[in-house]
C-alpha cells in the first residue's frame, strides 16, 4: 500500500514539475513495421497507455535490448515496445537484418517489436545518445498527454534496473 501511494505521489510531483518547467519532451511520430509485417505509426500504436520503449541503434545492442525487454516484460506485462533502427543499411541488406531480428525475438513479442528505416537522428537526440554508449539499450517511459501526443516521463540507458521510474507506468 505504501509503495503504491509513494508511486502516485511521485507521479503527482513529476506532473507538477513538468507543468512548471514547460519543457515536456514529446515522443515523435514515426512510421515503421512490426516484426509481424504490419505497418505501424508511433506513438498511436501505444493505444492511450503509459508504456516503456526500448531502443537499440546497433547490431551489438541486441543482447542489451533483449535482456532489458525480458526483464521489463516480466515486471510490467504488455506495457512495452522495442525499436530497432536500420536506417543507413543498404536496401538489399535490410531484409536480412529484419529476418535475423525476427528469428531472435520470441513470437509473442513480435507484434510489439518495430523496425524503423528512418528517424534515427531524431531518436538519438531524444534519448541523449552518446557514441561511447552506442551498444546499450536506451529505455524511455512515455505516457499520453493527448490521444495523439505522448510525453517522456523518463529516459535511461545502459540499465533496466531503474524500477523507481518504471513504477510510474503502472
Amino acid at each position: 500500500m505504501f509503495f503504491k501511494f509513494s508511486c502516485i505521489l511521485i507521479g503527482f510531483f513529476l506532473n507538477i514539475a513538468e507543468a512548471r518547467s514547460g519543457q515536456q519532451e514529446v515522443f515523435p511520430t514515426l512510421e515503421g513495421e512490426s516484426l509481424t509485417g504490419r505497418s505501424v505509426v508511433l506513438p498511436q500504436e501505444f493505444q492511450g497507455k503509459a508504456v516503456w520503449v526500448i531502443i537499440g541503434f546497433t547490431k551489438d545492442s541486441q543482447k542489451a535490448t533483449s535482456t532489458c525487454a525480458e526483464k521489463l516484460e516480466g515486471i510490467f506485462k504488455n506495457q512495452g515496445y522495442s525499436i530497432a533502427i536500420i536506417q543507413g543499411a543498404p536496401f538489399f541488406i535490410k531484409g536480412v537484418i529484419k529476418s535475423g531480428i525476427r528469428s531472435s525475438v520470441p513470437e509473442g513479442r513480435r507484434q510489439k517489436y518495430f523496425i524503423l528505416s528512418e528517424g534515427r537522428d531524431l531518436l538519438k537526440s531524444l534519448v541523449g545518445f552518446e557514441e561511447k554508449s552506442k551498444d546499450e539499450a536506451y529505455v524511455l517511459g512515455v505516457r499520453p498527454r493527448s490521444p495523439r501526443e505522448y510525453i517522456l516521463v523518463f529516459k535511461s540507458n545502459g540499465s533496466c534496473n531503474d524500477q523507481t521510474h518504471l513504477s510510474l507506468l503502472t
